[in-house]
């Protein structure tokens, strides 16, 4: 005879509470399974912390995916006695700030802060208004958006933090003015390094490399704040866009005797500031003194030697290279383009479909130029039956090559015929 069925007894509340509160939320089946049994056994409504925390968990586990996000807001939405925390609605903004989902950012950024404002005895803190200033950053009706919440950043006393500041100084320099991004910078009472970096990163950004490398001088000499490895990339990005190749030597002397760590992306950085300052040979030797490289690294270089005349090199460089994505394969093909090698150039995109490597607009931009050099009308015709089939977005860049492709190679109807069905044109367009 079967012994009778005996059901565990469930785990005390503050087992189940320190398991939403570890380090790292629990994988989403797991919150999903503890959500059940909170409702069934009633802890959910009770006066334990339970909500705003199984809030928070959802929010926070598996950012990709937008199945928890939605899980935590309308868990959210759903609560019935206000909050006394601005926590669950803090966790819900700062996933959607990091959200790869733009609709999701688009439809509960800004009604979940309205229902914040609305929740009763909880009131938006200081670590609200950095994740919904990134969150706004990221929105399509930019200026309105965020200008409302700055107008409430003044209004609830928050302007003289540090984070906030700092998340306010970021959102102008996205969206905004750069006069505005400095005003506050400037009238902050207290930087840290993310306020310097926040501002010489703006800079760069908007294509100012003259006012960003004028702040990085500045918190050099004033030496309260020691500038990190995001200073350093930010100014040797300000240098490459000035093709200054003796400040790009002053900055890695800067980097190197002030201890600034070597990190990986600093490295590339600094790699593509020597090409685009014309050094291959520096560039080479900081790629050699790299102990490790990643795909930006290899790509960096293939660049610089393609762009500097020496396609062999660029070549032999992206046959060593461990592993590829579609961007070593665009770079090379159009060092090709650029060395008038356009059979090349179509033939490592045969060898890129091969490699079973998914083309992208940028791969398409040199095909078609590779087309127009070889009045290859049929290859070309091809490419655009492969871009309609695939449904890849037609950029300016896209349509102009398709536009020159048909005209180079001889059809200039079907160029007059796509030239009017494009919704965007600029100069080189109309030329």
């Amino acid at each position: 005879m079967a012994p009778p069925y005996r059901t565990m007894p469930p785990p005390p509340p503050s087992r189940l509470l320190a398991l939403l509160t570890a380090g790292n939320p629990p994988p989403l089946r797991l919150l999903l399974q503890l959500h059940a049994h909170l409702l069934v056994s009633g802890l959910l409504s009770s006066l334990f912390p339970f909500a705003p925390r199984l809030v928070s968990a959802f929010a926070l586990t598996e950012l990709a995916s937008p199945r928890p996000l939605l899980h935590a807001l309308a868990l959210l939405a759903s609560l019935p006695s206000p909050l006394d925390s601005a926590s669950p609605y803090n966790a819900a903004l700062r996933a959607l700030s990091l959200c790869p989902h733009p609709h999701l950012l688009d439809r509960h950024c800004l009604p979940l802060y309205r229902a914040l404002l609305r929740s009763g005895s909880a009131r938006p803190d200081h670590l609200t208004f950095p994740f919904l200033l990134k969150a706004c950053a990221r929105l399509r009706e930019r200026f309105y958006s965020g200008g409302a919440v700055l107008a409430h950043v003044t209004r609830l006393g928050f302007n003289s933090d540090v984070f906030v500041v700092n998340a306010a100084t970021h959102y102008w320099s996205v969206c905004g003015s750069m006069v505005d991004a400095r005003r506050l910078f400037d009238e902050s009472p207290v930087r840290d390094v993310v306020s310097w970096n926040t501002l010489i990163g703006g800079y760069v950004r908007r294509g100012l490399p003259g006012e960003a490398l004028e702040v990085f001088w500045r918190m050099a000499e004033e030496g309260t704040v020691r500038p990190d490895e995001v200073t350093m990339i930010g100014a040797v990005s300000g240098c490459a866009q000035l093709g200054d190749l003796e400040l790009g030597k002053r900055l890695h002397e800067f980097v190197e005797c002030n201890g600034v760590r070597c990190t990986v992306r600093l490295m590339n950085a600094l790699m593509d500031m020597y090409v685009k300052c014309g050094s291959l040979e520096l560039a080479k030797s900081v790629f050699g003194r790299m102990d490790t490289r990643t795909v930006v690294s290899w790509t960096t270089m293939i660049v610089g030697h393609a762009r500097l005349g020496t396609i062999e090199d660029a070549r032999k460089l992206f046959d060593e290279m461990p592993e590829r994505d579609a961007f070593p394969w665009n770079a090379l093909m159009a060092g090709y383009v650029q060395s008038k090698q356009g059979k090349e150039a179509i033939a490592l995109f045969h060898e890129m479909q091969e490699a079973k490597v998914a083309p992208n607009e940028i791969t398409m931009v040199n095909l078609l130029s590779a087309c127009s050099q070889l009045g290859a009308l049929e290859m070309g015709m091809w490419v655009h039956h492969y871009i309609d089939r695939h449904r890849l977005y037609l950029s300016v860049a896209l349509a102009t090559s398709l536009v020159d492709m048909y005209a180079k190679c001889g059809n200039i109807k079907k160029a007059i015929c796509i030239f009017k069905e494009v919704p965007e044109k600029n100069a080189l367009t109309w030329t």
